[in-house]
C-alpha cells in the first residue's frame, strides 16, 4: 500500500492493481474523462477494478491501432484513477467515467493472462526552490493559453476563465494539457515530466506555436473567403451584363466574334505558350464589355498574335555568286538613275537661268 495526497484527502492505494490500455487518449491527474471500454482483456480490467475499491491504472498505447497490445506496446508512465460512474451497453460493452488521481509508473506486470495485472509506484511533482521562477511560468502559461481560447473556435471562453483562476502550477499544467490539440506524444510527454517547472515551460513554447499556426489559418480563411466573394461578385455582374447584352442584342455578335477570335487562335498553330497567353486574353476579353478602351486594345493583340506566321517558312537562297550578280545590277541601276536625276536637275538650272536674264533685260528697256 502507498499514500497518495488528492485535492484535501490522502488516499490509500493499494500497490497492485488492474491495467486499462488506452488507444487515443492521455488522462491527467485531476481530470474527469469518460471512456468507451470494448476489448475483453478490458472489460476484465474494469470487472477487477469495481471490486476492489474502484482503482484502476490507465495507460497510453504506444500505437493506437495495435488490437492486443503488449506490455511492451503500453507507456509505463500512466495515472491512477477512480472509476466513478460505469454503464453496462445491450452490445456487452462498457462506457465508464474516470477521475485521475495521481501519476504513476508500472514496475513490473503481476498478470498478463486475461487482462493486464501491474505492480504500480506513484511519481512526485518536483517544484523549483525560486517561488518567483514558478509564479512567472503561471503567468505566461495562463497569458498564452487565453490568446489560444481567442483565436482557437472550440473552446469555450468559460475554459479560458476557469484557467485564469488556477494558481496551483501542478494543476494548472495538468487542465491547459488536456485542452491541447491531440497530440498523443506530447501529452505523453507532459505525464512523464516530473517537473513542474520543464511541463509549464513545453506548454509556453507549444501554446505560441499553435497560437501563430491559429493566426495563419484565420489569415488564409480571410483570403479565401475573399477571394469567394470575389469570384461570386463577378459571376454576378457578368450574368447581368450577359441579360443587357442580349436585351440590346449584342449577345450573338459578341459571340459569334469570340468564336471568330479563338478558331484563329487555334488556326495559327502557336507555340505552347503563346497560345495560352492568347486563350487567357480571349477570356479576359469575354468578360468586357465590347466598347471598353481595353477590350479593343486585346482584341487587336489577340488577332495580332493570330496573323503572324508562327508555322510558315521560307526557302533560303545561299548562292552566294547570284548573290553577288544580284549587288551589281542593282548598284548598276541606281548609278543610271542618279545620272538621269541629274540630268534633269541640270536642264531646269540652264532653262531658269537663262529665263531670269531674259526677264532682266526686258525690264532694263522699259525702265530706259
Amino acid at each position: 500500500m502507498f499514500e497518495i495526497k488528492y485535492q484535501d484527502r490522502t488516499l490509500q492505494v493499494d500497490e497492485v492493481l488492474p491495467l486499462l490500455p488506452l488507444r487515443d487518449v492521455v488522462v491527467y491527474p485531476t481530470m474527469i474523462h469518460p471512456l468507451l471500454v470494448g476489448r475483453p482483456g478490458s472489460i476484465a480490467a474494469v470487472e477487477q477494478a469495481m471490486l476492489a475499491e474502484r482503482l484502476i491504472f490507465v495507460a497510453t498505447q504506444k500505437d493506437k491501432e495495435t488490437d492486443e497490445p503488449a506490455p511492451q506496446d503500453i507507456h509505463r508512465t500512466g495515472t491512477i484513477a477512480h472509476i466513478t460512474q460505469l454503464l453496462r451497453l445491450p452490445d456487452g460493452t462498457m462506457k465508464i467515467l474516470v477521475e485521475g488521481l495521481a501519476r504513476g509508473r508500472v514496475r513490473h506486470y503481476v498478470q498478463e493472462e486475461g487482462h493486464f495485472t501491474v505492480q504500480v509506484a506513484p511519481r512526485q511533482d518536483l517544484l523549483p526552490d525560486e517561488e518567483t521562477e514558478i509564479d512567472a511560468l503561471v503567468r505566461m502559461t495562463q497569458e498564452y493559453f487565453a490568446d489560444y481560447v481567442r483565436h482557437h473556435k472550440r473552446i469555450a471562453e468559460a475554459v479560458q476563465e476557469n484557467i485564469a483562476g488556477i494558481g496551483d502550477p501542478v494543476l494548472l499544467a495538468d487542465t491547459v494539457a488536456t485542452h491541447l490539440p491531440d497530440k498523443l506524444e506530447l501529452k505523453q510527454t507532459l505525464l512523464e515530466e516530473e517537473n513542474v517547472a520543464s511541463r509549464l515551460r513545453i506548454l509556453v513554447r507549444v501554446l505560441s506555436e499553435e497560437v501563430e499556426i491559429l493566426k495563419l489559418e484565420r489569415k488564409i480563411e480571410s483570403e479565401v473567403k475573399s477571394q469567394v466573394q470575389r469570384n461570386q461578385r463577378e459571376f454576378y455582374l457578368n450574368e447581368q451584363l450577359k441579360a443587357i447584352r442580349r436585351e440590346l442584342g449584342q449577345d450573338v455578335d459578341e459571340g459569334r466574334e469570340l468564336d471568330e477570335l479563338a478558331a484563329a487562335i487555334e488556326e495559327a498553330r502557336m507555340p505552347e505558350e503563346v497560345e495560352e497567353t492568347a486563350m487567357r486574353e480571349l477570356d479576359r476579353l469575354a468578360k468586357m464589355p465590347p466598347m471598353s478602351p481595353e477590350a479593343s486594345v486585346i482584341r487587336t493583340y489577340i488577332e495580332t498574335l493570330a496573323a503572324m506566321p508562327w508555322r510558315k517558312k521560307t526557302r533560303d537562297r545561299l548562292d552566294i555568286g547570284r548573290v553577288r550578280r544580284m549587288s551589281i545590277i542593282e548598284e548598276a541601276g541606281e548609278k543610271q538613275i542618279r545620272m538621269a536625276h541629274l540630268a534633269v536637275v541640270g536642264s531646269h538650272s540652264v532653262n531658269g537661268v537663262a529665263e531670269l536674264h531674259s526677264k532682266l533685260l526686258r525690264e532694263r528697256v522699259l525702265k530706259d
